[in-house]
């Protein structure tokens, strides 16, 4: 019987919150010395709150270079740079 607090009934959302917030958390404690993070999919299972609150994370964390690997295209006019990768003849193309 699932109950509450097993890691298979919560939502997509609240599996991404969760990693994220631990990720961040153990930094923090360990001090540790990460320059970069990479999010690979993060904002596909928030709701726009999820997001804005994720975004609002990564802004504070203006001494990081963070990758953002997304497939919503509303994602790209929200960062600095953007590389668009499609697919061509079989192949990742850079745009």
């Amino acid at each position: 019987k699932a109950s509450p607090l097993d890691y298979n009934y919560w939502s997509g959302g609240e599996k991404t919150r969760i990693r994220f917030s631990v990720e961040w958390s153990i930094n923090s404690i360990l001090n540790a010395p990460i320059n970069l993070i990479i999010i690979d999919e993060g904002f596909d299972d928030l709701d726009i709150s999820g997001i804005n609150k994720l975004l609002d994370i990564m802004k504070s964390q203006n001494d990081k270079k963070i990758i953002c690997v997304s497939n919503r295209p509303d994602m790209k006019n929200i960062f600095n740079n953007s590389i668009k990768v499609v697919l061509e003849n079989e192949c990742s193309v850079i745009s």
